[in-house]
């Protein structure tokens, strides 16, 4: 088994003046957590000095683009991808999946307590649409701009993925729990 660590897809801190803690290196995660495996070269890493809720989305959508096309691109790629994420980034995952983007942000469209569960399946004979394939990459001299792969509008990320899923909590003893 392999854990692969991906920043893009982790948590999310508000626009600031100062920058925001960072996950601790790899190097040292792997001290702890021997089966971490990290690719060569990191997807997207959020802004030290934090991002609009519009930039998550967007950064969360990239992040998962590139993760779906590597595992698109092995023939023995695996069959489904787990991820365990903070509950904001979890939504955005929703979001950019789906390509559901509610016109107000807040919208409470895709739950999130405490250990909740969430399964998306990719849509049936679905190809990615080409106002997904970004003609820019992301450049980490300017973490605040992260190109738009056009996830919205029903589009979703890897040509779109319904949810089966939302939330369950079922299988805790006491229940959902913290809901965002």
């Amino acid at each position: 088994m392999k854990v692969i660590t991906e920043p893009g897809l982790g948590e999310f801190y508000g626009k600031a003046r100062f920058d925001h803690p960072s996950p601790a290196t790899l190097e040292v995660l792997h001290t702890h957590f021997p089966h971490l495996h990290a690719e060569r070269e990191t997807i997207i890493v959020p802004s030290t000095k934090g991002e609009t809720i519009p930039q998550l989305h967007d950064r969360v959508a990239y992040a998962l683009r590139h993760v779906i096309a590597r595992t698109d691109k092995d023939p023995a790629g695996p069959k489904a991808i787990l991820i365990c994420t903070h509950a904001a980034s979890m939504i955005c995952i929703g979001r950019a999946l789906t390509g559901r983007m509610p016109e107000d942000e807040g919208e409470e469209d895709f739950r999130c307590g405490t250990c909740s569960f969430s399964k998306f399946v990719r849509r049936k004979g679905t190809v990615e649409a080409a106002g997904q394939k970004e003609k820019l990459s992301w450049d980490p001299k300017r973490a605040d701009e992260v190109p738009d792969i056009g996830w919205r509008n029903g589009n979703g990320v890897g040509g779109g993925w319904d949810v089966e899923v939302n939330g369950d909590c079922s299988f805790l003893e006491n229940g959902e729990e913290r809901t965002w």
